[in-house]
């Protein structure tokens, strides 16, 4: 039953790696403060509180199936990882 806060940027990713290199440089003292200075929230959305069991059942389905991947993703890593 957590609110979600949506935001402005389609391109989440590059937007978050172009603000930790921001850091990088000195652009902005850290992480947080170069997402305050950019970042712009559109909408906070609240779970709707009857569906509040299906969301956290939908979560335990979702962790259970990322415990059950952990040993493929490994093995991903292992075999495409860049030497």
């Amino acid at each position: 039953g957590r609110e979600v806060a949506m935001v402005s940027t389609t391109e989440g990713p590059a937007l978050g790696a172009a603000l930790m290199a921001g850091v990088g440089t000195g652009w902005s003292s850290d992480l947080v403060d170069a997402v305050e200075q950019i970042v712009k929230v559109e909408e906070v959305v609240e779970p709707e509180k009857k569906n509040i069991e299906i969301y956290n059942a939908s979560y335990e389905i979702f962790k259970e199936s990322y415990r059950s991947l952990e040993g493929v993703y490994a093995n991903m890593h292992q075999r495409f990882k860049s030497e």
